[in-house]
């Protein structure tokens, strides 16, 4: 009998975007830390929070093969913000691609982004790539408002980009 994983199937994993975080003000490049924040599933079964009061400079988003959208609520804990109005909420639209990868490994799940939609308390603005692959790479990059900035207003609106 043959092994079913090989090393070179371990090395293969999942297919989960990875999301990093950046000053929406400012360098563009520049990675920040949220203080303080929970991230959570909307309809995912069981318990679906990524992160729970913690502080963060990124985090993987699952994406589940039944369903062709996950949605991800943002609870920040800074003053001020501290309550479900100020939560933003990000969509992700996709569509699972089947990958054979070989006789032994099998095959794994890619996914195409079709859609990325998000709401406009803290979280301003995205940039994300086309396909989420198995390489352990940022495929979205998520801009946030500074709450301690002075400088513009929660306005709470949608806005969303096409891939």
């Amino acid at each position: 009998m043959v092994a079913a994983c090989t090393p070179e199937c371990l090395d293969l994993k999942n297919s989960i975007p990875r999301a990093g975080f950046y000053e929406y003000e400012g360098d563009p490049n520049k990675t920040i830390s949220l203080p303080s924040i929970t991230i959570y599933g909307i309809d995912a079964p069981g318990d679906s929070a990524l992160m729970r009061n913690s502080s963060a400079k990124l985090i993987y988003l699952p994406l589940r093969l039944n369903v062709n959208e996950c949605k991800y609520v943002f609870h920040y804990s800074y003053d001020g913000y501290n309550d479900d109005a100020h939560n933003d909420t990000l969509e992700l639209s996709y569509t699972p691609l089947p990958q054979f990868i070989s006789h032994e490994c099998g095959a794994l799940y890619f996914f195409k982004i079709d859609k990325v939609s998000h709401t406009t308390h803290l979280l301003r603005a995205e940039e994300h790539r086309d396909t989420v692959t198995n390489v352990d790479i940022e495929y979205l990059k998520l801009f946030f408002f500074d709450p301690t900035s002075e400088t513009e207003t929660d306005t709470g609106t949608e806005a969303d980009t096409d891939a």
